[in-house]
């Protein structure tokens, strides 16, 4: 049997578990405050502020049957939303039909989203399951945009 040790793995990146740094994400949400376009900033007070609770959060959603085949199947969330025949796929009144038009009346897209969060996430696109539950935690931010009525 070989062990591969992480010297002879060219991509291992030790994660660290995450501190709070509200010190960081103060000084995000001053850049965001002077700039509401620069949505990075978003995503870096998120980051700043997750401290632990995505390995809590992703641990939490395994406890359910459908949490644990979420996580299994691991479906990029992304995919879906900017996917025209999936969201023309909800009819009036339904949280899908409402993102789709929210998406549609700005012009935005998951993959937009996603791009603003690689530029303080370098790892955001990494196969590892926690990282995953982050991408889907990021997935959701417009929805959440429309679940509330909160503008953009």
């Amino acid at each position: 049997m070989t062990v591969v040790t992480s010297g002879e793995f060219a991509e291992f990146v030790p994660l660290k578990p995450q501190r709070l740094e509200p010190l960081s994400a103060l000084r995000a949400f001053r850049r965001l405050v002077n700039n509401k376009e620069d949505t990075a900033q978003v995503f870096e007070i998120m980051r700043a502020l997750s401290g632990r609770s995505l390995g809590k959060g992703y641990n939490r959603m395994l406890q359910s049957m459908e949490g644990g085949r979420q996580a299994f199947l691991r479906d990029e969330l992304a995919h879906r939303l900017d996917d025209p025949e999936w969201l023309g796929r909800f009819g009036p009144g339904t949280v899908g039909a409402a993102y789709r038009e929210f998406r549609e009346s700005r012009g935005f897209t998951a993959e937009g989203l996603a791009d603003e969060a690689r530029k303080v996430a370098p790892l955001a696109d990494a196969e590892h399951p926690i990282i995953w539950y982050s991408r889907r935690l990021r997935d959701v931010h417009d929805v959440w945009h429309v679940l509330t009525g909160y503008e953009t």
